[in-house]
This record gives C-alpha cells, sequence and structure tokens, in this order.
C-alpha cells in the first residue's frame, strides 16, 4: 500500500515542478475591465517602448528559473499576457529580472546557480477609454 502511494505520488510532484516555471503572480494595483483577446494585449519590455499615456492596474511577478533559462521566461510572458487579456488589459511591460546568488555567512548556497525572473505591469491606455471604462475607474475602490 505505502509503495502504491508513493507511485501515485511522484507523477503529481513530477507535474507541479513542471509548470511552476510558468506561474505567474497577478497583484492588483486598479480595477480590472472586460476581458479581450489574448492577441489584442501588447507586450513591451520597458516602460520606454509605450507610446500611450497609461494607468497600471497590476503587478506580474514571476517564480524564479535557472538564469538562462528563455523558454521559461518566455512561457512567463506568454501567460501573463494571458492573465492581463482576462483582465482587460491593453499590454503588458515584463522586464526580467536577474538574481546572482552569492554565497554569504547569514546565506550560504553552495552550488547554487543565479536564478532570473519576469517582474512587469499590466497597463490600461488612459487615451482611449470607453464611457463604461471610466465608469468601473470612478467606481473603483482599492
Amino acid at each position: 500500500m505505502k509503495l502504491r502511494k508513493i507511485f501515485l505520488a511522484a507523477p503529481l510532484a513530477l507535474c507541479a515542478c513542471a509548470t511552476v516555471a510558468h506561474v505567474i503572480e497577478w497583484v492588483p494595483a486598479g480595477p480590472s475591465f472586460a476581458p479581450k483577446k489574448t492577441e489584442e494585449v501588447a507586450v513591451f519590455r520597458s516602460k520606454a517602448e509605450v507610446k500611450h499615456p497609461f494607468g497600471v492596474i497590476a503587478l506580474l511577478h514571476g517564480w524564479r528559473v535557472p538564469a538562462g533559462d528563455t523558454k521559461s521566461l518566455e512561457k512567463q510572458i506568454a501567460r501573463a499576457r494571458e492573465i492581463a487579456a482576462q483582465n482587460g488589459a491593453d499590454a503588458i511591460v515584463a522586464d526580467e529580472i536577474n538574481q546572482a546568488l552569492e554565497p554569504s555567512p547569514f546565506t550560504p548556497m553552495p552550488g547554487k546557480t543565479p536564478e532570473t525572473h519576469i517582474y512587469g505591469i499590466a497597463i490600461k491606455y488612459t487615451d482611449s477609454l470607453t464611457g463604461p471604462e471610466r465608469k468601473i475607474i470612478e467606481n473603483w475602490q482599492p
């Protein structure tokens, strides 16, 4: 019986590890709007690329992955874009944060590799708001 539990738990553990790299935390900083198609959400890598005035509707934070794992970072961006679309964002600004993990007397980490993650914002353009969207903003309370 004990061996059977291990065999049942092992695939679940592997599945959990395989999907962790795609986890995006959505931290609301403003109201949500009507959902839109994922393809309608623009992706920027810096605020300087955005050519519209905007308001931030959420902070985006991806889970850490090994530095240089571009496949996982791209999956984080794709997932952030999906979540932003579900909340009516016009775009996301996704910046890659590198964390060089160096051992110290307080946090020894021998053999630990540097990690990175996506940190960004979901935005709503303020120069093209519809009447109902303006009403959502007026009625929003944190």
